[in-house]
């Protein structure tokens, strides 16, 4: 998701959020700690400052 024009009320301006839906808060969690996930990290930590959080539920 991005806004071009997005409206900061708190925390520091991020010009992207991405947002992935899976099956349940453990298929998550699987995923995160996958070794595909864990080579992927390895390469995006290198260029990419990120927040990443788990969230149950988003509607």
């Amino acid at each position: 998701m991005g806004n071009p024009t997005p409206e900061l009320r708190e925390g520091p301006l991020r010009p992207m959020a991405v947002v992935l839906e899976l099956p349940d808060i453990d298929a998550a969690r699987n995923f995160y700690g996958s070794q595909g996930y864990t080579e992927a990290l390895a390469i995006r930590e290198q260029c990419t400052d990120t927040d990443l959080m788990i969230v149950e539920g988003m509607t």
